[in-house]
């Protein structure tokens, strides 16, 4: 990532949070004012660059309370690096279990259906609307996050989903193209996860990752989850390079 590095004078990056598919989520600090965002840097090349950048076009367009925001975004010779909005909270499936409920029993249900319908209204679909990319914040506002597998669409001549799109366990297999139902799908195969009668769980202490979390859960092993902290980085610093422009 020498080039990221070099990248960016006014921001420092920080720790390495996620390392996704298609790329690594990092904290970022921004030098002048001290506020933290999180930086998505997405490798590519000249065969998958439009591919990549469908996810910048999506995210420009897209201004709700409910929904990550997107504050600006580069493109180098090798990335594309999209600067969103520091979401404090945890991913929706950690807030249900520190509260000890049920998805259908909160708001979280009802802003997750606002979400999509504000997306869905502006021909946007997400595709990927697992637990990990639901996050709730510390003010109880649910963010969408990790537009990576969504896509316009056109209600009049629906699509087949994008190759690689999605995660299978939250698809419908059953579809050739996907529109608005394949959302809800997602959203219901979220809700049916998070009915489960945690009372009748057996209650254990388990040091886990973050990745086993969502897994264990749909298994019946974990009601409650001690997560252990990886290594935290060393901050990098950032400046310019050339061959970075500014996406507007």
């Amino acid at each position: 990532l020498y080039d990221i590095q070099e990248t960016f004078a006014h921001k420092i990056f920080c720790v390495l949070t996620i390392r996704g598919r298609y790329g690594v989520v990092r904290e970022c600090r921004e030098n002048a004012t001290g506020k933290m965002y999180m930086a998505k840097i997405i490798p590519y090349t000249q065969e998958n660059k439009k591919d990549v950048l469908k996810e910048y076009e999506i995210l420009k367009s897209l201004h709700s309370d409910k929904i990550m925001a997107l504050h600006e975004a580069y493109v180098t010779p090798r990335y594309l690096v999209l600067v969103a909005e520091y979401c404090t909270g945890k991913e929706l499936l950690y807030t249900l279990i520190d509260r000890f409920v049920m998805l259908k029993n909160t708001s979280y249900l009802v802003q997750i259906l606002q979400a999509v319908e504000y997306l869905h209204n502006r021909r946007v679909l997400h595709l990927d609307l697992k637990p990990d990319n639901i996050i709730v914040t510390n003010l109880n506002v649910v963010k969408l996050v990790d537009f990576g597998s969504a896509q316009s669409f056109n209600p009049l001549s629906l699509q087949q989903q994008e190759s690689g799109a999605g995660t299978l366990e939250y698809m419908d297999a059953n579809k050739e193209v996907v529109g608005p139902p394949a959302d809800m799908w997602t959203v219901g195969v979220c809700l049916n996860f998070s009915q489960e009668d945690v009372e009748q769980l057996p209650m254990v202490t388990v040091k886990t990752s973050p990745e086993n979390v969502s897994k264990n859960l749909r298994k019946g092993v974990l009601a409650c989850v001690f997560v252990s902290a990886g290594p935290v980085q060393p901050h990098v610093t950032a400046s310019r390079t050339p061959g970075c422009r500014t996406l507007t």
